[in-house]
């Protein structure tokens, strides 16, 4: 649709291609409410996921800027015809500004498949884990080290990592067994280690994620200092 789009509502390659860019932002709107639309009001057991909603409003506000940025003859009432000194310029600098809103506009929509992904392991999965009855095997002091790797990597204070089940150890077990629907005991057992190594897996890729969207963030900064730049100069010459 949005390449069909960009072909009838421009004249030449350049154009094409920021009239599909566009539409980009309004496409992932769509994505957005596949995601977390139809699952806003939706509830498992006596709790409601609570999933963002800023992703959709900031791919409309991009996609509506972009719309802006695009309507060259707005900004020059020209024709294919005219001949203006610098005009290509500034249709490739917006053609490339929107290319920046799009990384900005991936970067959210991965970010909050990341969120919905994390909150459906803390939710759900422990719910209906809970529902099938999964046998929880009480795991020996093998597995204390491990343990407090993965606390400590998902933010529990354990006070050290020394393979001995302290009372730190042991009260940062109970706050996530307790914030995972699991028996809030401070033992170690099979769930309590798959659930760590979930969170922990989940942490990580959130981190990535982050680092992609500060990367996002600079690289849109630079586009628009750089495109106002361009129309600065050829305003005043």
């Amino acid at each position: 649709m949005a390449v069909v789009l960009g072909i009838r509502g421009a004249d030449n390659p350049t154009d094409q291609l920021a009239a599909v860019l566009v539409f980009v932002p309004l496409c992932l709107v769509f994505a957005d409410f596949f995601v977390v639309g139809w699952m806003l009001f939706k509830t498992v057991g006596l709790r409601a996921l609570g999933l963002p909603i800023g992703g959709v409003v900031l791919h409309l506000l991009i996609w509506g800027w972009a719309q802006y940025l695009a309507a060259f003859e707005v900004f020059y009432r020209l024709q294919m015809h005219d001949e203006v000194y610098g005009v290509y310029e500034v249709r490739v600098g917006i053609a490339v500004l929107l290319g920046g809103l799009n990384v900005l506009a991936v970067g959210m929509a991965v970010y909050i498949i990341g969120v919905t992904g994390q909150l459906l392991a803390d939710v759900i999965i422990p719910i209906v884990g809970n529902e099938l009855e999964e046998d929880d095997v009480p795991l020996d002091g093998d597995y204390i080290f491990d343990t407090q790797v993965l606390l400590n990597n998902i933010g529990y204070d354990i006070g050290g990592i020394d393979g001995v089940l302290g009372p730190k150890t042991e009260t940062a077990l109970k706050q996530f067994q307790a914030v995972t629907g699991l028996v809030s005991n401070g033992g170690i057992s099979t769930l309590t280690l798959d659930a760590l190594r979930r969170r922990s897996q989940q942490r990580e890729k959130l981190s990535l994620i982050q680092t992609f969207l500060t990367f996002a963030r600079y690289f849109s900064n630079r586009l628009v200092g750089f495109c106002e730049l361009q129309w600065f100069k050829l305003r005043n010459r």
